[in-house]
């Protein structure tokens, strides 16, 4: 299976790290989802230990029943620190936790959540409904006072727990918390250039919920406006109706600065996932070179081809999601 496609069929897990001992129960904790978040079904048929307590082996699964589009719910977790590759974490989420270090230093606990689309389901309402409910739980955890961060594998990203539960409420509107969900990365080129070096700007984790991720190749433009045209793509194509075709251009409406839309595959030019490229005008790299000759030619002159997009279609997706039983 191509790596795009296992983005597309991997649960999605938190790890949520913790100063002191956690002990409870998954029927209490299934309460407060209940009492805090409304709206979702949070039935939990428990399969293994009803107990939650981080000092010893904790196994709680939900299993989606036969004919049930619902997927499993795993919470989990073994005594001791949670230990990873923390070095590439800390540079990940340097922007939005710059604490991120001290976090991992003091925490002596955590506690893992899984939550899986409905088995074969890999629909951007199916992706979404269970990323959100697992981040709901785990923003019950982070509202506590032990909490000290919460690590969200599919970006590699330690988010602070006041800003996981910001993403627990933006996910409950039909909203993608980008930040907090999808991980955006700047890096300088190595050149000679002194004056507006080049930057490749680019997301880790939104493939995960559609199979592809963004990069915007040694622009020459600031690191944080490259950002926020990355930001803003990434909601472009969860929330709203747009459908990138390759060769095609992205832009504000009023500003002239239009950025040309590639599509690499998976594997070309070491691409880990399907990619969308948008070249800014000001890319110290040949566009053609790197993706071939362009897909599609430019429309005739004065021809309106622009398109704001539908910003209710994930919302509707979700609602559809949610009346057919499928969440």
């Amino acid at each position: 299976m191509r790596y795009s496609d296992k983005r597309l069929n991997a649960d999605f897990t938190i790890h949520v790290l913790l100063s002191d001992r956690l002990e409870t129960t998954v029927a209490e904790l299934v309460r407060e989802a209940e009492d805090t978040y409304p709206g979702l079904d949070w039935s939990f048929e428990s399969q293994g230990q009803g107990k939650i307590d981080t000092r010893d082996v904790t196994v709680a699964v939900d299993l989606a029943r036969p004919g049930e589009a619902r997927g499993l719910t795993r919470i989990s977790g073994y005594p001791g620190r949670c230990e990873l590759n923390w070095d590439h974490v800390f540079d990940m989420s340097r922007v939005i936790y710059p604490n991120a270090r001290d976090a991992v230093g003091y925490h002596t606990d955590f506690l893992s959540i899984t939550v899986s689309p409905p088995k074969g389901d890999t629909t951007l309402a199916a992706r979404f409904d269970a990323a959100r409910r697992m981040t709901c739980l785990g923003a019950l955890l982070a509202r506590l006072p032990m909490a000290l961060g919460v690590y969200f594998s599919s970006a590699d990203l330690l988010v602070p727990p006041r800003l996981w539960v910001e993403a627990a409420e933006t996910a409950l509107k039909g909203e993608v918390p980008v930040l907090q969900w999808i991980a955006i990365y700047a890096n300088q080129s190595d050149c000679t250039i002194e004056e507006n070096p080049p930057v490749t700007t680019g997301t880790v984790g939104m493939a995960a919920f559609n199979g592809h991720e963004i990069v915007m190749p040694q622009a020459r433009i600031p690191a944080q406006a490259s950002a926020e045209w990355i930001f803003m793509t990434v909601r472009m194509l969860l929330e709203s109706d747009h459908q990138f075709r390759d060769s095609d251009t992205l832009g504000v409406e009023g500003e002239g600065c239009l950025i040309r839309i590639r599509h690499l595959k998976e594997g070309q030019h070491e691409m880990q996932t399907d990619a969308w490229l948008l070249f800014h005008p000001s890319t110290v790299m040949d566009e053609e070179s790197l993706c071939g000759p362009r897909s599609r030619i430019n429309p005739p002159p004065g021809m309106d081809t622009r398109y704001s997009g539908d910003w209710e279609s994930l919302k509707n997706k979700l609602y559809s999601f949610v009346a057919s039983g499928r969440a």
